[in-house]
């Protein structure tokens, strides 16, 4: 018990990860979450919490902390890409990476996910209208439904944007092919997916004039 109260004076409930002095991150919240029968005894008191993980968590195999996999915004393959400096100390192991990102890379201002917005095909408001059991855990948020399809969405087969098939009632005569040969500078941004191509068209290709057939 002393041991507790020791660590208690020095600590306070918080709601983000802390970083101990033996490098442990460490999330009183999330602890307190995760494990109701240590809270039933322990309390929530992060010192007291942090004493538990110590003592007997640990060895238990309890998590200290959310793990990568339960962070639907970390995306460990985008990091990794991104840090090369992170991997060749870190490794490519996905809660090592996490781990850094919550011990300094958030600090450095790393980007723990790729955003929306930096993918020009992908579609927010399209993808939350088409998959409401995804927006009903994920919410409305562009970054977590972009994080969504990256790590599970592409897989299932689910759409990242409207497809031109789809749209083609407004504008029967679009030519896929025909607009990426006419229009290398956006394929290099666009790639060559029909959908996307078409996403261009009528987003920016039509008011500038570009022919959509031949």
């Amino acid at each position: 018990m002393a041991a507790v109260m020791t660590l208690s004076s020095s600590l306070t409930a918080f709601a983000a990860p802390q970083t101990m002095k033996d490098g442990t991150v460490f999330d009183a919240d999330y602890y307190a979450q995760q494990n109701p029968d240590v809270v039933a005894v322990y309390g929530t008191d992060a010192g007291a919490l942090y004493s538990h993980y110590v003592k007997h968590g640990k060895a238990e195999g309890r998590m200290s902390h959310m793990a990568a996999a339960d962070d639907a915004l970390f995306d460990a393959s985008y990091y990794a890409q991104q840090n090369p400096d992170v991997v060749s100390v870190y490794g490519t192991d996905a809660n090592a990476l996490y781990s850094h990102y919550i011990k300094h890379g958030k600090a450095e201002g790393r980007k723990s996910h790729m955003l929306a917005a930096d993918d020009a095909t992908f579609d927010a408001s399209y993808y939350a209208q088409q998959n409401p059991d995804v927006v009903a855990v994920y919410g409305t948020n562009a970054d977590a439904l972009y994080s969504h399809y990256i790590k599970h969405g592409k897989t299932e087969g689910r759409m990242g944007h409207m497809a031109a098939a789809d749209t083609a009632p407004v504008d029967t005569s679009f030519n896929a092919s025909y607009y990426a040969q006419q229009n290398p500078d956006v394929v290099a941004v666009y790639g060559t997916d029909s959908g996307a191509l078409y996403n261009h068209y009528e987003t920016h290709g039509r008011s500038e004039g570009r022919k959509s057939h031949r």
